[in-house]
């Protein structure tokens, strides 16, 4: 008895929570992006659910109302909530070993820009830029996230990558990346030491030429172990926090070898079994490099003033006397 009317009043409560529908969801937003529109409804409505949060599509908030210093206090334990209990992004394992994920190689390597916040109805909105992992040239993709004023992640959305991923990405893991990482930077300085975004890996705008002692060699994993140490390292009284990215953002000073380092440098390359092409131009190396088809004689090579005098006939005689062996 008490069973079925508990079945009943369920039964009742269910039906009187009806699914509003895509246009009243839309009827609540003031204003909706063109990225908004165009989605397909399936997609359109979970976007109009995350956004009815805060009554605003942050794709159309204007930059002038972004802060680079407002941004959620964003932590570790934020981040296996949202991209892992949540989203199921990452799983536990691979979550334990992110330092080496793509997301956190984003981050080191410079290919964030334009993270920022603002709080609209309570809740923090924060916005960012990532560049394509292999395609410099092309745009960069946007992203948005939303969160608590606890550093609890509500949801985000990828504005760059398919309608199945654009909520938990490696774009999206990347900007929460820099957001954690701004948070602990924010917890070891003081708020009028220097900006936590002056300490954060500065965004990479191309990939100019360059000579190979200007160049940072070192891997993602080294450059976030770095980065993690510098952070660990901070504190309200420190003076040198600072200089650091400072310094590490200087072309790399490397002294000038000698004539004898270079040449055992040039020996010790000419020994491996494959033959560096630096080596074709460099003397003596280079001789190995110069194919012997180049012995073949050509008609420059043939050339005499002397033959302009010949008559045709011993002209002819001349040219048989040459041999050319392919």
């Amino acid at each position: 008895m008490h069973i079925c009317h508990h079945y009943l009043v369920t039964m009742d409560s269910s039906e009187n929570e009806r699914v509003p529908s895509i246009e009243e969801l839309c009827r609540k937003i003031p204003i909706l992006s063109e990225y908004c529109v165009k989605l397909e409804d399936s997609v359109k409505r979970r976007y109009l659910e995350k956004i009815a949060e805060v009554g605003v599509d942050p794709v159309t908030i204007p930059d002038q109302q972004f802060d680079t210093e407002c941004l959620p206090p964003i932590e570790a334990m934020d981040l296996l909530s949202y991209l892992v209990l949540e989203t199921s992004f990452y799983t536990k394992e691979q979550f334990k070993a992110y330092k080496s994920l793509e997301a956190y190689n984003f981050l080191v390597s410079g290919f964030l820009t334009s993270i920022q916040g603002c709080i609209v109805a309570g809740k923090h909105i924060v916005t960012g830029k990532v560049r394509h992992s292999q395609r410099m040239n092309d745009a960069l993709i946007s992203v948005w996230i939303l969160a608590e004023k606890d550093g609890t992640v509500r949801s985000a959305h990828c504005l760059g990558c398919k309608a199945g991923l654009s909520e938990s990405c490696s774009h999206v893991a990347s900007v929460l990346s820099y957001v954690e990482a701004w948070t602990r930077i924010r917890g070891q300085l003081a708020c009028t030491q220097v900006k936590c975004s002056w300490l954060l890996p500065s965004f990479v705008k191309d990939v100019p030429y360059a000579r190979m002692r200007g160049i940072n060699l070192a891997s993602a994993r080294k450059l976030k172990a770095d980065l993690d140490k510098t952070i660990d390292s901070l504190s309200e009284n420190s003076e040198a926090q600072a200089t650091f990215f400072t310094a590490s953002r200087r072309e790399l000073t490397v002294e000038v070898p000698t004539e004898a380092e270079m040449d055992t440098f040039y020996k010790s390359l000419d020994r491996s079994k494959i033959k560096p092409v630096a080596l074709s131009l460099m003397k003596p190396y280079s001789d190995q490099f110069v194919s012997e088809s180049s012995s073949i004689l050509t008609i420059p090579d043939l050339f005499d003033n002397d033959n302009l005098n010949l008559s045709y006939t011993d002209l002819l005689k001349k040219c048989f006397d040459v041999e050319i062996s392919l």
